[in-house]
C-alpha cells in the first residue's frame, strides 16, 4: 500500500500540474489571438468553422518543464527527454504557421529521438511473450567525442528510434476532433503512472514524471474539449507521442501496455496509410477526412460523442495491460485488433448505409392531398 504521505506527494504534484497548464494555456490563447496565430478553417480537411488558436502544446510543455523540477531529479535522461520535446514543440510550432513539407518535419522527429537515445534512454532487453527475454543490447560500438565517451547499441538503438518516431506521428494523425489527442494522451500517462508505481516496475520518479505530464495535458484539455477554444498544434501532439514513448521504454520497456492503450489510433493509421497509397493513389501524409474519427462524425455521431467512443476503447484496454502479465498481453492484443478490426467495419458499413440514397418517392405535403 502507498504511504498516505506519498500519495499526498502525488496529489500535490499533480494539482500543481494541472493549475500551472491551465494558466499558461489561457495565457497562450491569448497571445495566439492577438497576434494571429490561429488555426484556419479548411474545407479540405478541418473540423471547425472559425479561426482557433494555437499555441496548446507550449503551454502543456511549459507547465511541464515549471513543475518537473521541483519533484523530479533532472539527470542525464530527464534533460535529453526535454531537449528532445523542445525541438518537436518548435518545429510543430513552425510547421503550424508555414506548413513545412512532410520531410523536413520527419528529418527534426528523428533528431528529436536520436537525442532521446543519446541520452541514454533505450530497450536492452523485451520480454517475449512465449517466454524468456530477447536481449537488444548485445551488439556496441563505443567511439569517443573528445573527452565525452559515447556507444551505439546497434539493436536496442534501432528498436527504440523506431517505436519513439511511430508514437510521434500517430499521435499526430489522431489530433483532429477537439479533445481526442489530449484525452488519449492523458489516459496514456495515467495509465503509465499506475504501471510505475506497480511493484514489478517499481519506479516512483517514473511515476511522478507521467503523472505531471498527465496533469499539464488534462489543464489543456479544459480548454481543448468540445467546443474547442484552442489547439496543441503539431508541436504538442508530437511532445505528447514521444513523452509517451519514451517514458515506456523507461518503465523497464512496458511496450506492450502502451500499444494497448493506444491500440486503436495506432491501427487507424496504419489503415489510413494502406489506404491512401493503395486505394486512393496518393502519398500517405496528405491529409483527409477518412480516419476512423471522421467516419464517426459522418454516420451521425457528434464530435463529443466520437472523442467519448475512442476514450472509452483506449481506457479499457489500458486498465486490462496493468493487470496483465507478457503473455496475456499478447492474447489481449489479439482481442484488441480482433475488436477493433469489428468495431471499423461497422462503422464503415454504417457510413457507407447513411450515404445510399434512398428509394423511396418524396411524399406529397399535406397540404396537397385530396
Amino acid at each position: 500500500m502507498i504511504p498516505l504521505s506519498l500519495i499526498s506527494y502525488y496529489a500535490l504534484a499533480f494539482l500543481l500540474a494541472f493549475l500551472a497548464s491551465v494558466i499558461l494555456t489561457v495565457l497562450a490563447r491569448r497571445l495566439a489571438y492577438h497576434f494571429n496565430f490561429v488555426d484556419q478553417p479548411s474545407l479540405a480537411r478541418k473540423i471547425h468553422q472559425q479561426p482557433i488558436a494555437y499555441l496548446g502544446g507550449a503551454a502543456i510543455f511549459l507547465a511541464f518543464l515549471l513543475i518537473l523540477p521541483w519533484f523530479v531529479v533532472l539527470d542525464k535522461k530527464i534533460l535529453a527527454f526535454l531537449l528532445a520535446g523542445a525541438l518537436l514543440l518548435i518545429i510543430g510550432t513552425i510547421d503550424d504557421k508555414y506548413n513545412l513539407k512532410p520531410l523536413h518535419k520527419l528529418i527534426w522527429q528523428a533528431l528529436a529521438c536520436l537525442v532521446v537515445i543519446a541520452g541514454g534512454i533505450g530497450i536492452s532487453s523485451i520480454t517475449n511473450p512465449l517466454g524468456g527475454v530477447i536481449i537488444l543490447d548485445s551488439i556496441v560500438f563505443p567511439f569517443q567525442l573528445g573527452d565525452l565517451l559515447f556507444s551505439i547499441t546497434l539493436l536496442a538503438d534501432i528498436f527504440a528510434f523506431g517505436w519513439i518516431m511511430v508514437m510521434i506521428n500517430t499521435m499526430n494523425f489522431l489530433d483532429g476532433l477537439d479533445g481526442l489527442a489530449a484525452g488519449v494522451g492523458t489516459i496514456g500517462a495515467f495509465t503509465v503512472f499506475i504501471l510505475s508505481l506497480l511493484p514489478i516496475v517499481n519506479q516512483p520518479q517514473t511515476a511522478m514524471i507521467a503523472l505531471i505530464l498527465a496533469g499539464c495535458i488534462l489543464g489543456f484539455l479544459v480548454f481543448n474539449f468540445h467546443p474547442a477554444s484552442i489547439f496543441m498544434g503539431d508541436g504538442g501532439s508530437m511532445l505528447i507521442g514521444m513523452s509517451l514513448a519514451t517514458l515506456s521504454i523507461i518503465a523497464n520497456g512496458k511496450i506492450a501496455t502502451t500499444l494497448l492503450v493506444l491500440g486503436l489510433p495506432l491501427l487507424d493509421v496504419v489503415l489510413v496509410i494502406l489506404r491512401r497509397i493503395f486505394i486512393d493513389h496518393r502519398l500517405p501524409w496528405l491529409a483527409d477526412r477518412k480516419h476512423f474519427h471522421h467516419r464517426l462524425l459522418s454516420i451521425g455521431l457528434n464530435q463529443r460523442k466520437s472523442v467519448i467512443i475512442v476514450y472509452i476503447f483506449c481506457s479499457i484496454f489500458g486498465i486490462s495491460a496493468l493487470f496483465l502479465g507478457s503473455s496475456q498481453k499478447l492474447i489481449a492484443l489479439g482481442i484488441m485488433a480482433l475488436a477493433i478490426f469489428s468495431l471499423f467495419a461497422i462503422v464503415l458499413f454504417l457510413e457507407r448505409k447513411r450515404a445510399q440514397p434512398t428509394n423511396n418517392p418524396p411524399q406529397a405535403s399535406p397540404l396537397l392531398q385530396p
